[in-house]
């Protein structure tokens, strides 16, 4: 999961304005989360003024 990243705003300023913490949004925007609370995308949809879809896309995992 990817978080979409947004030019104008840096993951700090994001951070400051949704209250997640600075190395979650960097795990978020690097691809390397791999899980969110329902809450942390209720707050970055109110920042960012948009839906959940917009925000990850599904990325087929290999099995091992």
């Amino acid at each position: 999961m990817k978080l979409a990243g947004n030019p104008r705003m840096t993951q700090r300023e994001l951070s400051e304005k949704t209250g997640i913490r600075p190395g979650t949004i960097g795990s978020m925007y690097h691809g390397r989360i791999k899980r969110i609370d329902l809450d942390q995308i209720d707050r970055l949809c109110a920042v960012l003024d948009c839906q959940p879809g917009d925000l990850f896309e599904r990325v087929e995992v290999p099995k091992e």
